[in-house]
């Protein structure tokens, strides 16, 4: 089983390599934050009882609780998306097992396995990588006085070694739900490559439960902080717990309705700007509307790819508007360089996750290609339809964006009792936009290197024949 596990891991290396490199970043994050705050710790120790020494340990414990805290959502969201469709890639593979002899068992333990090994391997990949951003993100913590300009960060091998473990967990428990489908799937639909036969009623109750559950949780925090901050005195230590807990219980609010959110939202976006604008321009001969039908055909057929994709950049350009829009209710500390320095490595674990989830969809946009060019249509039509994709997918994130802003925004007018024109006036939009900007430009450029990969190497009659 072990040779089987290494074997395969080899064979579709090109596929795993990405879900490795998700892992190395959060891995290498997680490790930049431990040591540095292991640093301040120190630090804030050495000073004995002077009065600095219990801010500076607090400052430090803030670091750690709040930088973990968002990196450890990106991670998940984005480490569940990859690991997920890097399994469901290979579910052919895993009827061919399963028509074998490969018991259901034997087949779940081996992904696991896989799962479990690519995530200790980047994880230890990952720990010197983390070691490498210790100094810039220590230099400009120490320029924003969050910690003591003496703190020397120090690494402690066994907090190293939990994080492998962290890491490759992680990986074995976003993959999980995938493996047991293959698992449990029958092997002719593994084999046609279908989504495999329906669930039974009590798992799929059970499922909708858990979510409805998990999205109250999470929606009565966000009352409970609205209530909070409409009685709290304006500028109170209740009223700022308010704004920060109520702003982030949004914020994980809408990244949970990410998948039923999204499907609805393009398809209302784009319908919009198809009647409105291209459909007229297309009857005066001015534009040709073929590109913008399929990539919004295309990213309709594909809403669950969609979902995944919007994820990450919904997390980096939530966090911008979130954090930036504090500034509104006065704060006078958010700067980019306290931005980054806090929450640079959740935005930099999102950014990764959102290229590995175009990157791993790679095959089957190039099989789209061909499709479309067998059909007849021109390699111009399918570059531009497949930019089209790339922007439908990032304006659908920067709406969700503005959403997690807008919410905050008023949550934060409530609590310092702003008129909301104040507020609204106030807002990052510039910084929200530079964000969007940047999530547009990634996104188009990843699913185009996405399309071509290769150079088109392969006749269009092997790419249609081709699996991987």
């Amino acid at each position: 089983m072990t040779r089987l596990l290494l074997a395969d891991l080899r064979r579709h290396a090109g596929t795993w390599v990405w879900t490795a490199v998700v892992c190395a970043v959060v891995s290498a994050c997680a490790t930049a934050v431990l040591v540095i705050q292991r640093g301040a710790l120190a630090a804030a120790t050495a000073l004995g009882d002077a009065p600095q020494a219990a801010t500076m340990r607090t400052s430090a414990q803030t670091l750690v609780a709040w930088t973990i805290s968002t990196t450890a959502l990106a991670g998940a969201s984005v480490l569940t998306s990859t690991t997920r469709l890097a399994v469901e890639q290979h579910r052919y593979d895993h009827g061919l097992w399963r028509a074998l002899g490969m018991r259901p068992g034997i087949l779940e333990a081996v992904l696991l396995g896989q799962l479990a090994v690519l995530g200790a391997l980047a994880g230890l990949l990952g720990t010197p990588l983390g070691l490498l951003l210790v100094r810039p993100l220590h230099s400009m913590l120490v320029s924003e006085r969050v910690i003591l300009p003496s703190a020397t960060p120090a690494a402690a091998p066994r907090d190293l070694l939990i994080l492998v473990a962290v890491t490759a967990g992680t990986a074995v428990l976003g993959g999980l739900r995938a493996v047991h489908r293959s698992a449990r799937t029958e092997v002719l639909a593994l084999l046609r490559d279908g989504a495999g036969e329906p669930r039974p009623w009590w798992r799929r109750l059970l499922g909708a439960t858990t979510r409805l559950v998990l999205l109250g949780s999470v929606a009565a925090g966000v009352v409970a902080a609205w209530v909070a901050g409409g009685r709290a005195e304006p500028g109170s230590e209740n009223a700022i717990a308010a704004t920060v807990g109520g702003s982030f219980a949004i914020f994980t609010l809408v990244v949970l309705l990410v998948p039923w959110v999204t499907p609805f939202l393009e398809n209302v976006w784009t319908g919009a700007v198809e009647l409105v604008v291209l459909r007229p321009l297309a009857a005066t001969g001015l534009a040709d509307p073929t590109a913008w039908f399929l990539a919004r055909r295309s990213a309709a057929h594909e809403a669950r790819r969609s979902s995944t994709t919007v994820m990450p950049f919904l997390v980096a350009i939530g966090l911008v508007g979130l954090l930036y829009g504090f500034k509104a209710g006065g704060a006078s500390g958010v700067t980019a360089k306290g931005m980054g320095s806090m929450f640079g490595p959740a935005l930099l674990t999102a950014w990764t996750g959102g290229v590995a989830v175009i990157a791993l969809g790679a095959s089957r946009r190039r099989r789209d290609a061909a499709l479309l060019e067998a059909a007849g249509a021109r390699v111009a039509q399918v570059r531009a339809a497949q930019v089209l994709e790339g922007a439908v997918h990032a304006v659908t994130a920067t709406l969700l964006g503005l959403v997690v802003t807008g919410l905050s925004l008023l949550l934060l007018g409530r609590s310092m009792s702003l008129p909301l024109g104040e507020v609204l006036d106030r807002g990052p939009w510039l910084e929200v936009g530079v964000v969007a900007l940047a999530s547009l430009v990634t996104t188009c450029t990843a699913v185009v290197l996405a399309g071509v990969q290769a150079g088109h190497a392969l006749s269009l009659a092997a790419e249609l024949r081709s699996r991987d």
